[in-house]
């Protein structure tokens, strides 16, 4: 070999290799990659031509147009000059790369290293962004809004207002301290979040993940009611894991932890906003029924304390005989769908009559 690279004249986009791929799919954007702590991270949103971070340039970064750098080390940005050489030779738009200030002369030094190695032109438009600082871009298939608004400009309608909603936001390495962060509040919001989770299980304890600059699935299942995304993508688990341990640690996670207090058993889940539903099995009875869990359809009774805890019913409403308090959100003989029987008595000297009622049941 003569050491000259060979130029490919034609790439062959992902979706055409032999080996068929699986994408991840959520909340109707495919997403690409891979991320190994400390060994590479790249994670792809082939829909609007974007990629988080380059780490050994997989073959599909190369058709994106935009590339977000989150950090310096060699597992975000190892492909970075491999990944603008492919878009050259591939006679692609020269690529965008966006990177914080603090990477300003690394980058810039490590483009002008290769370009001295390889004697190639390299071209590419870098944007440098402190923090806080904003950068439009033109992105067609994120949202509808875009046509929508071109539509009501056509039918003579003005728009006066318009409103940001944030879509996908990336973490990059961090503790969990960013998720307690109100400068970090539209992260939380943003449709689709991917975060890092590098720890999963006690072989690495939470203290070590702080201590390493990480965050531990603990601290993310902790805070959980925080998240108020539509979806939440965990990346950047270490390499100690394989993929079953991941998914294993993560099932336990989701499973009931049944609490005993004074004897009884409780079951059930509240967060704050999107679902309340408490029952105490033993006793047949519950308070809530946000979402309504499995567990609260065996039970006899139920109390609803607020209107936003009745947004669900069991698959059969007549195996349940269901209680209400009367408060300033309803009234005595206010009807719901459902089998409710109302009552205008006070939640403490009712509830004091049934468990009273419950429990000589029970003995």
């Amino acid at each position: 070999m003569d050491g000259e690279s060979t130029s490919i004249s034609s790439p062959v986009p992902p979706q055409q290799n032999t080996k068929k791929k699986q994408n991840l799919i959520i909340e109707g954007c495919p997403i690409e990659g891979i991320s190994i702590a400390g060994q590479k991270t790249c994670v792809i949103f082939p829909s609007i031509k974007l990629a988080f971070n380059i780490g050994r340039c997989p073959q599909s970064a190369i058709f994106q147009e935009f590339v977000f750098i989150s950090r310096g080390h060699m597992d975000y940005i190892g492909g970075l000059t491999i990944y603008v050489e492919e878009c050259e030779k591939c006679k692609m738009k020269a690529p965008t790369i966006f990177i914080p200030n603090c990477l300003k002369e690394n980058v810039e030094g490590l483009f002008e290293v290769d370009r001295d190695i390889k004697q190639t032109g390299l071209k590419h438009n870098l944007i440098v962004l402190n923090i806080g600082e904003e950068y439009q871009i033109s992105i067609q298939n994120l949202s509808q809004d875009t046509d929508s608004n071109k539509k009501l400009n056509i039918s003579g309608v003005e728009i006066k207002n318009t409103i940001s909603t944030p879509e996908i936001a990336f973490t990059g390495d961090t503790k969990s301290d960013f998720i307690l962060d109100p400068n970090n509040s539209d992260m939380l919001k943003s449709r689709i979040l991917v975060m890092e989770s590098t720890f999963v299980h006690n072989q690495r304890s939470v203290k070590e993940a702080r201590e390493k600059g990480h965050t531990h699935l603990f601290e993310i299942s902790r805070l959980a009611h925080r998240f108020l995304n539509k979806a939440v993508l965990l990346i950047h688990f270490s390499a100690l894991y394989h993929v079953e341990e991941i998914k294993e640690a993560i099932r336990n996670k989701e499973k009931k932890q049944n609490l005993s207090v004074e004897g009884y058993q409780i079951e059930g889940i509240s967060v704050k906003g999107q679902k309340t539903c408490v029952t105490f099995p033993s006793l047949n009875l519950g308070f809530d029924i946000g979402r309504c869990p499995e567990s609260a359809v065996s039970q006899d009774f139920v109390f609803i304390s607020h209107k936003d805890h009745i947004d669900a019913r069991p698959k059969d409403p007549t195996s349940s005989r269901w209680l209400m308090w009367s408060s300033s959100l309803f009234h005595a003989g206010h009807k719901l769908d459902g089998n409710i029987l109302p009552f205008a008595t006070p939640l403490a000297d009712l509830l004091a009559r049934l468990v009273s009622r419950a429990l000589l049941a029970t003995r």
